[in-house]
């Protein structure tokens, strides 16, 4: 009774932006439905699960959802993982934490362009193995609950609908081309040497990590021993009008452990 009052309501207020800004003449504006963070349960550093409502199922447009990710070197091990203590694990990992707060979870987020937002940060998108994830993520994940699993070996997986996609990272479009690059971990989440090394984090090779820097104080390179990854998620749809791409705001999933090589 409570998910069909709360269905009902969201209809409605979908209902009434729609007459609103048409009235308006703001006829590009468009509205999706966040995941709301109350749905996202950590389980652990390296377990999270995200349950997806149906709300967006009313919404005109809606494509798909999609999930931005950044990598994070570190010389911390940090088992219980809340924001709090983001900037021990990477100082920009809470930097970046910082910009993208003001936008979760927002009422005045409007038409940001979200891939903007998280480009300018350095956020690529999540892929997944032998899959394209804007079909996995589509309108049949609504009422599910995805589970991401950062546990297993070197392939961790996101489950949908009781099936197991490997999670694997971008090449921004073919921008660049992420080491290490043998074909037993070519683009999987593992935490290995050759991600970590300093001289591969740049533009051209890893360009989906944050290298590990402190004010103050002086790395250690060899005491660099850790990798975490950042995930958002956001829910996308398409502007009959301007053929682009608009965005609810982002929800963070979890910043996981990778598994060690």
């Amino acid at each position: 009774m409570r998910k069909r009052l709360r269905f009902f309501i969201d209809s409605l207020i979908i209902l009434f932006l729609l007459l609103f800004f048409s009235s308006c003449g703001l006829e590009d504006f468009y509205f999706l439905y966040p995941v709301e963070m109350d749905d996202i349960t950590p389980i652990s550093e390296s377990r999270a699960t995200v349950r997806i409502d149906q709300r967006n199922q009313s919404v005109p447009n809606f494509l798909n959802y999609v999930i931005f990710y950044r990598i994070y070197v570190s010389d911390s091990l940090q088992i219980s993982i809340e924001p709090e203590i983001f900037n021990l694990i990477n100082p920009a990992l809470h930097d970046n934490h910082n910009n993208l707060s003001p936008f979760i979870g927002s009422t005045t987020f409007g038409n940001t362009n979200l891939d903007n937002v998280f480009r300018n940060i350095r956020f690529n998108y999540l892929e997944l193995e032998n899959n394209q994830i804007a079909n996995v993520l589509s309108s049949s994940v609504f009422n599910e609950t995805l589970i991401f699993d950062f546990s297993h070996g070197i392939r961790p997986t996101m489950t949908v609908n009781g099936i197991p996609y490997t999670l694997i990272r971008s090449t921004g479009g073919g921008t660049f081309n992420p080491l290490p690059d043998d074909e037993l971990l070519y683009r999987y989440f593992v935490n290995s040497a050759e991600l970590r090394r300093r001289e591969n984090i740049n533009d051209n090779i890893n360009a989906d990590v944050s290298d590990l820097t402190r004010s103050n104080s002086l790395v250690n390179e060899n005491n660099i021993l850790y990798t975490y990854v950042a995930l958002y998620i956001a829910a996308v749809g398409l502007n009959p009008i301007s053929y682009t791409n608009f965005y609810s705001t982002p929800a963070l999933i979890h910043v996981f452990l990778l598994p060690d090589l």
